[in-house]
């Protein structure tokens, strides 16, 4: 059984392989994911890098789908149509990186995107601005 790494006013958050954790749930209103991207970065004890990366994204979706009324998942610059495809009927959620940060700190991106369920309530033509 794995146990929370925090659990406190209805948010339980649990660190772990998804596919231990995830068949011992039961049914929450949101699961929310950052799933590995797969590119080969190393950790020290563990290195991002799956031959069989796309069976096992597909085996997450299912329990992704079991185990949430509603999911939101940070997709990964690698193959995010993978993750849309095994998770239909979700909207692209862009969150902008501060752009000064993002250049400052050498990040390529200057946003996230996450694929969610969940209709976004506000539409935000120009992240510029704020």
């Amino acid at each position: 059984m794995i146990l929370p790494c925090f659990d406190q006013s209805r948010i339980t958050l649990y660190q772990g392989d998804c596919l231990d954790v995830l068949p011992s749930l039961d049914v929450h209103d949101l699961a929310f994911f950052d799933p590995p991207y797969n590119c080969g970065k190393n950790y020290g004890t563990d290195k991002d890098n799956r031959p069989d990366y796309d069976e096992w994204t597909v085996k997450v979706c299912e329990q992704i789908r079991r185990v949430a009324k509603n999911f939101a998942v940070v997709l990964p610059n690698r193959r995010p149509g993978l993750w849309m495809h095994c998770l239909p009927g979700g909207w692209p959620v862009a969150m902008k990186i501060r752009a000064g940060n993002a250049i400052r700190n050498g990040w390529e991106n200057k946003v996230v995107l996450l694929w969610t369920d969940i209709e976004p309530e506000k539409r935000q033509p120009n992240y510029w601005k704020d």
